[in-house]
């Protein structure tokens, strides 16, 4: 149970994670600005930094601010994807076989367009999963690239080829190779641009993220919410 209201004419500053949560959440007359909650309990208060109630009115039972610290991923398919499973997909795809997701909803949909089209069924669709990041990231074999480096450029370039051999993690997170980025990595597939040469190409294209759960036990953490509609995604 939740249920947040405001009292007097103070400010609060609310982290952009909690007010996500709260703005699609708890009902509320306005939310401005407080000092980062730190745990919110069942005693109508949130308490903050300092040892101070911030603000009133709040009821989150047994509940930490890593509890409620989620995040939306958006996968796109020709279908609603209401239970992921790991499939046999095509070969030598960038991070290899597994369910791949991103945050960016245009991603989802442009892939659920392309998708759609090359079956030539379903419809065009973006379902929609929440997911704890941080407990994700702390408890599965993860592998993270914060940009398209020499690592990430090196793993692309191996499940492409079908050569990677290496770790089986259960989650891979990095940048995604849309269109544009294909035709760089077919140059330095081909031998046309060098490595150096491709990755100071990759340093100036606008790159979305991907998360790609590659095992079982990786689709267990996060859970389906619905799916998008055309109009919400553009």
């Amino acid at each position: 149970m939740l249920f947040l209201t405001r009292f007097g004419d103070n400010s609060w500053n609310l982290p952009g994670f909690l007010y996500s949560f709260f703005a699609k959440t708890v009902l509320y007359s306005k939310i401005a600005a407080v000092a980062e909650p730190t745990l919110l309990t069942s005693c109508f208060s949130c308490v903050c930094r300092g040892g101070k109630n911030c603000f009133q009115g709040v009821i989150v039972y047994n509940t930490t601010i890593e509890g409620m610290c989620l995040m939306y991923i958006y996968h796109g398919s020709n279908m609603v994807v209401e239970c992921p499973m790991l499939v046999q997909q095509k070969p030598n795809i960038d991070f290899g076989n597994g369910l791949y997701t991103t945050t960016n909803k245009m991603q989802a949909l442009n892939f659920a367009e392309k998708v759609t089209n090359r079956r030539e069924t379903g419809e065009i669709t973006v379902s929609v999963y929440n997911l704890n990041k941080a407990k994700a990231l702390r408890e599965l074999e993860v592998l993270y690239f914060d940009k398209p480096d020499e690592a990430w450029l090196d793993f692309v370039a191996k499940n492409r080829a079908g050569t990677y051999s290496e770790k089986l993690y259960d989650l891979v997170c990095g940048p995604v190779a849309n269109d544009d980025v294909y035709q760089t990595l077919a140059l330095y597939e081909t031998g046309v641009l060098s490595r150096e040469q491709t990755l100071q190409a990759l340093k100036i294209k606008k790159l979305f993220d991907q998360y790609v759960w590659k095992t079982e036990k990786a689709l267990s953490y996060f859970n389906f919410v619905g799916t998008l509609s055309l109009q919400e995604v553009k």
